[in-house]
């Protein structure tokens, strides 16, 4: 996982957030996903861990849509982050 992020309201993001992600499908196109990564803030690395929740859509044939949201463990805050993901089916 790597990810550019900006949080809402003004407040800053982080840099970088790097690390590897583990997914769970325990229904076909359902994801649980658990990651521990590192967080690049003003030049100084912290630690993360974020669980999250997916779903994976068929858009088109062959093209699907997955929303999530996901809980990060930061510095001693909860923080929501939602996203989403396009995919091309190969």
């Amino acid at each position: 996982m790597v990810r550019r992020r900006r949080h809402i309201r003004g407040h800053p993001g982080p840099d970088l957030v790097i690390g590897p992600t583990f997914e769970l499908h325990p229904v076909s196109d359902l994801r649980i996903g658990l990651t521990a990564a590192g967080e690049l803030r003003d030049s100084d690395w912290d630690f993360l861990f974020r669980i999250g929740l997916g779903y994976d859509f068929e858009w088109r044939p062959g093209w699907t849509i997955a929303p999530s949201v996901a809980l990060d463990f930061a510095r001693g805050q909860r923080i929501i982050v939602l996203g989403g993901t396009v995919g091309r089916l190969f």
